[in-house]
């Protein structure tokens, strides 16, 4: 296994079960000035991060991530990854507490020992807006007309 898979590895591994026990964890694998960014914000920094990940776990019943497929290029001193995933997620204020999945990739740019860029693309709307009351079912009916 090269070192860049262990890093991988090492993430896959922090993220299957998130909650607050886990962040720890998972914010040691990136770098101090780490950029993160996802469908609802862009973080700068490992100790904004944490804190942006603490904010997140508070409330879950659950959360894990199942991760798919990963595919690591290297580029020079820097590696490319790209990890496609499922997480499934409940939260008493979503659909009633019952299990959501909501797809999505993650598109990493790190070294062996420590991650610099983190990008999550998944479908917001899918994962938080729908399952909202009144507001669900308005996305619901939105995205029901765009399909026809």
């Amino acid at each position: 296994m090269n070192a860049d898979n262990t890093l991988i590895d090492r993430l896959m591994l922090s993220y299957q079960s998130f909650n607050s026990e886990s962040i720890g964890e998972i914010v040691s694998l990136y770098h101090d000035n780490v950029v993160f960014t996802d469908p609802v914000t862009q973080i700068n920094g490992r100790d904004a991060l944490k804190s942006y990940f603490s904010a997140m776990a508070e409330g879950l019943n659950a959360c894990e991530f199942h991760f798919e497929q990963v595919v690591t290029q290297p580029k020079g001193d820097v590696f490319h990854s790209s990890l496609t995933w499922v997480m499934t997620f409940s939260h008493p204020r979503l659909s009633s507490g019952a299990s959501i999945s909501v797809p999505g990739v993650s598109y990493l740019q790190h070294s062996n020992r420590e991650i610099f860029s983190h990008r999550d693309y998944y479908d917001l709307g899918n994962m938080l807006y729908e399952h909202v009351p009144v507001v669900g079912a308005i996305v619901r009916k939105i995205r029901q007309r765009l399909e026809h």
